[in-house]
């Protein structure tokens, strides 16, 4: 997460006024006859003025009338402010002006957000008023902690988003207001008191961790490989590390300098498969200053980093360099907690001038290699790479750093030059966005998501086995993932159809062939998850691959029928074929577990997935009064996927009619029938007339699970829902309950198990609202998808001009936007949202074999104009513009290119 922003309470953070504000409430409660202790002061913090009185006369047995509570408030303002005359510079306490000092260093704003009218005096008294951007006191907000209004209105003065905010407070009201106003929030003092608060310290000379936050995590990726480092470019914690084949390959990668650490850094740029950074190293008693250049990049198995060390001082300087290594191979299951279990032989190390060799055997008999290699000769210390650097004022030392990994056979990739390695990423960069549809409009926003996208997906590519496959998500689903890989080719259809011709051929690939519990493998069965590290390939987790998905076999189905209408290949059609109809005897014999027509899933070993829709979380099926369904469930989504793959077989058959003449028409008719059935009874099973909405799902009693989720939105993009039904469905959709301002949420906010920070109940995922907005296309809801268009795009300009995995459900007229923690960016279905969002509004229907392409376009507020080249259908490319010309949307198609 990128902060740009710094908010700082005064008392008891900046500087320590606290105890003028109990000796003056103190010496009033002593005139009026009221007993007053540091215990009750304690309940005053971070609270008005008003307020504090109110509490302080709870031991008073008179009544005082406002105008005699104004007066006395005022007296005691009277007596804080004669002692806040005798503060200095000397009272701002320790670590807050070297704190102040780094962020004006790299460029965040900073503000203070004091419930006290006496701020700006306190300030100006400490010396320091003239530092911060901006100051908010009590006479500038009409609601005092713990509502978020004085931190809401320090980001806006300060023109930073508040979920790009740190805030800074002593007081649990002040940790209240900073959550609610959906920022980092940052305690100073107990723990206990401040347990709300996302990080803790002493005080602020500990200020290095708000530092090391800001600074943030950098990851970069390209094919198999990511690295996490921290915002100084170096591998020291054990959440980071460079990863390939689910194992780390580097576990320690710290840069220092005569063994000190830098004083600051910042990213001078950050793409997909790159970064550079800036790093300075100056100290404190003398004139010495070193500035250090790191730009990285990763390519072909390979990170690549370039290091330039310059003397900006005024003498000649000796530095030592070093870089401590080390490479755990630690499997990624146990990097993130989830799982833990016994290793191989410990891992070798060999060293060589200008090399150093880690090698290691797993358990699974497979040989793991690092192979670190530098330009320049260096000497060692234990783990240690020391380079000696003479540097005379103003010049440089340089060197580069390769790290090269292997697993079993694999040969070790050919080193390039730096830049001739660099340029050669960056043009595969290119000559992707030049094999993908290209597409301008009139709001630049808008451009910059659909760019950023299409840089996002290219990074998420794998070259797995031969395919080119998006991976779900970076850092941790760096891996194909059944679902998410259809899905995202579904969405990147209009684009480049080209992704879902390798998607469908991995998927046939490892398509189910027999029974295992322990892995959820069935014969015809879609993977979920296929994974390669040590773990997996000596049974400690079941992901090589696992199977406990239930909607990615149907949605298969429909990705090959999508793919046909857009490509017209008849060829690849009859090659998918016996794929195709494995899939669909799953579909209609193991997806059907009680042969009663629905869809329905329990986990066959209870290591797996409880939940095995694409809401996989445990408690992501609950009814209204928030208990969690029991299985077997058959979920809403699914049962549209499943009439979708059955209607899109029956038409693909009838293409196929030469491939068995004779039977073709039956399995036409009893596909068309299935869908038929399936369709009524969904409506009969499914239907809450009291709610007038569709169920989540069914238990495994056939009770309907009553929540209002965004489920059946799905079921609009599938075509499962009579178009009576479907108004009730799309309108819910938007309303207050399901529309948070930025987006559908997951659940509604009525139910009782909703909850805006959950991962299922109430979250806003960018790729269920793009299926659903496709499902408004479908229906002609033009209204509603515009509403989801121009929200998704203004929430894109929180997240830097990307759309995440998910975000927080909160309401929009209530608080700002919310990040959810941990979740993917780049992710593979919502860096593709926009692209299912721009055919959604562009209404694009295709047939590729009858050489149809037709639009009928809708062009929410935001945008006046598009423009679309080099869109495939079929063997062709298609130019066309569309226009809002005099409140009416045209479109013109010209020559393809």
């Amino acid at each position: 997460m990128h902060y740009g922003g710094v908010i700082f309470d005064l008392d008891g953070v900046i500087a320590d006024t606290a105890r003028f504000h109990y000796e003056a409430w103190k010496k009033l409660a002593y005139e009026l006859g009221i007993y007053f202790d540091k215990k009750t002061n304690e309940r005053l913090k971070g609270i008005g003025r008003m307020e504090s009185l109110d509490i302080i006369l709870e031991n008073s047995n008179i009544s005082y009338t406002l105008e005699q509570k104004k007066y006395y408030a005022e007296k005691k303002n009277e007596y804080y402010k004669q002692f806040i005359q005798t503060l200095t510079p000397d009272d701002v306490l320790p670590g807050v002006k070297e704190l102040m000092e780094i962020l004006k260093r790299k460029g965040i704003k900073t503000a203070v957000a004091s419930a006290s009218k006496n701020a700006p005096t306190v300030l100006n008294k400490l010396g320091i008023a003239s530092e911060f951007d901006y100051i908010v006191d009590a006479s500038r907000i009409r609601k005092g902690k713990p509502d978020p209004e004085l931190f809401l209105t320090a980001a806006i003065n300060i023109g930073v988003e508040p979920s790009e905010c740190i805030g800074i407070e002593d007081s649990a009201a002040g940790i209240e207001a900073i959550k609610r106003a959906g920022m980092f929030a940052v305690g100073v003092g107990d723990p206990k008191i401040l347990k709300k608060a996302d990080m803790v310290l002493k005080d602020l000379k500990d200020y290095g961790k708000i530092v090391d936050i800001i600074s943030e995590n950098i990851t970069i990726n390209n094919d198999r490989i990511f690295i996490v480092t921290d915002g100084k470019g170096n591998i020291k914690e054990d959440r980071y590390g460079l990863f390939y084949k689910d194992t780390r390959f580097l576990s320690k990668y710290d840069l220092e300098i005569d063994g000190k650490k830098p004083k600051l850094s910042k990213i001078t740029s950050e793409k997909n498969f790159s970064k550079e950074i800036s790093i300075e190293y100056k100290e404190d008693d003398n004139d010495r200053i070193l500035q250090m250049y790191r730009k990285s990049f990763i390519y072909e198995n390979t990170f690549y980093e370039s290091f330039v060390l310059k003397n900006c001082g005024l003498k000649t300087e000796i530095a030592n360099v070093t870089l401590d290594l080390d490479a755990d191979f630690k499997d990624i299951f146990d990097v993130r907690g989830f799982a833990g279990g016994i290793y191989g032989s410990k891992p070798g190390v060999q060293r060589e001038a200008r090399q150093v060799v880690f090698e290691y055997t797993g358990l699974d008999g497979v040989l793991r290699k690092t192979t670190v290699q530098f330009n320049q000769d260096a000497r060692y210390e234990k783990n240690k790479v020391v380079f000696m650097a003479e540097l005379p004022p103003n010049k440089v030392f340089t060197f580069e750093v390769h790290v090269n990994v292997t697993v079993g056979n694999e040969k070790k990739a050919t080193t390039l030059d730096f830049y001739e390695g660099l340029k050669t990423v960056e043009k595969s960069f290119n000559e992707w966005s030049m094999e993908c549809a290209e597409v301008i409009t009139d709001n630049e926003r808008f451009n910059s998501l659909y760019k950023r996208s299409i840089e996002d997906l290219r990074s998420l590519l794998l070259n797995y086995e031969g395919y080119r496959i998006p991976a779900a998500g970076i850092p941790w689903f760096a891996v194909p993932f059944g679902r998410d890989s259809i899905v995202c080719a579904v969405q990147s259809l209009m684009i480049n159809p080209g992704i879902a011709r390798d998607v469908l051929l991995l998927a046939a690939k490892y398509q189910g062939l027999k029974l295992d519990g322990r892995s959820e493998e069935e014969p015809g069965k879609i993977f979920h998850e296929i994974r390669e590290g040590e773990f997996t390939n000596t049974g400690m987790v079941p992901f090589g691959p696992y199977y406990g998905t239930h909607d990615a076999t149907p949605l298969f189905l429909v990705l090959l029928h999508k793919y046909y209408k857009w490509t017209g290949d008849i060829e690849f059609l009859r090659k998918m074929l016996p794929a195709a109809e494995k899939a669909l005897e799953w579909v209609i014999s193991y997806g059907d577990r009680d042969n009663d027509g629905f869809l329905e899933y329990m986990r066959a070993d209870e290591k797996g997935f409880t939940n095995q829709g694409w809401k996989d979380s445990e408690d992501s099926v609950r009814a209204s009064d928030g208990k969690i369904a029991s299985p077997p469930i058959a979920l809403a989504e699914i049962q549209g996927y499943a009439y979708d793959a059955y209607m899109g077989m029956a038409e693909l058959y009838k293409i196929l009619k030469d491939t068995d003449p004779g039977n073709i028409k039956d399995k036409v008719e009893a596909l068309k029938n299935k869908a038929a059935a399936l369709r009524r009874n969904f409506h009969k099973a499914f239907w809450m007339e009291d709610k007038k909405y569709f169920a989540e799902a069914l238990d495994r009693n056939k009770r309907q699970v009553d929540s209002i989720t965004s489920n059946p939105g799905h079921c609009l993009w599938s075509g499962i829902i009579d178009g009576v039904y479907a108004k009730y469905v799309a309108d819910r959709l938007i309303s207050p309950e399901m529309f948070s301002g930025w987006g559908i949420r997951t659940m509604s906010s009525k139910e009782a198990a909703y909850d805006p920070e959950s991962y299922h109940n109430g979250s806003v995922w960018p790729h269920d609202n793009s299926l659903i907005a496709l499902g408004f296309s479908r229906y002609g809801f033009w209204e509603h998808l515009k509403v989801v268009f121009d929200a998704l795009l203004e929430a894109s300009a929180g997240f830097h001009g990307r759309l995440p995995e998910l975000f927080c459900g909160y309401d929009k007229r209530e608080r700002p936007l919310t990040q959810y923690p941990v979740a993917c960016s780049p992710q593979a279905w919502a860096a593709a949202s926009p692209f299912a969002l721009l055919e959604a509004i562009l209404g694009i229907r295709v047939d590729a074999q009858k050489g149809i392409v037709s639009l009928d376009p809708t062009l929410p507020d935001s945008i006046n104009h598009i423009t679309v080249k080099r869109m495939r259908v079929g063997e062709k490319l298609y130019d066309f513009e569309v226009e809002r010309k005099n409140g009416k949307v045209e479109y013109s198609f010209k020559k393809g290119a």
